[in-house]
């Protein structure tokens, strides 16, 4: 039973996921990953955008299934031309939610009920 209802979950969250790649053009290049420092092994982050910047998306992962992770990740603001003390909306593709974050340094937290965070970066 388990088995059959990870799978039915993974097969959602995959379709999910690809959902959200078809409706962005910097998730559909290839050539702007860029990874971003977390202080946290167990999470991994990345950011790709368009290039002329117009869509931001910052992902985030639980690389460790079994238990809640913390982390601090560094949004590389300097290269959005984002100054350090403007706030920007980071608005989560996979629940709608909306953080505003200010500065490099910003906190996540992921779980096995939310292990991953999809944002769209943008400038308020």
């Amino acid at each position: 039973f388990l088995i059959s209802l990870s799978i039915k979950w993974l097969h959602f969250a995959l379709e999910f996921a690809n959902r959200i790649r078809n409706n962005s053009r910097a998730l559909q290049e290839y050539k702007n990953l860029e990874f971003i420092k977390v202080d946290n092994p167990n999470i991994i982050a990345y950011l790709k955008r368009t290039e002329d910047a117009s869509e931001i998306i910052v992902a985030t992962v639980n690389l460790n299934p079994f238990t809640t992770e913390e982390a601090n990740i560094e949004i590389p603001i300097w290269k959005l031309d984002i100054d350090e003390d403007h706030e920007y909306a980071m608005r989560d593709l996979l629940n709608d939610d909306v953080y505003k974050w200010k500065g490099t340094n910003n906190y996540i937290k992921l779980s096995h009920e939310n292990p991953a965070h999809i944002f769209s970066l943008r400038r308020i």
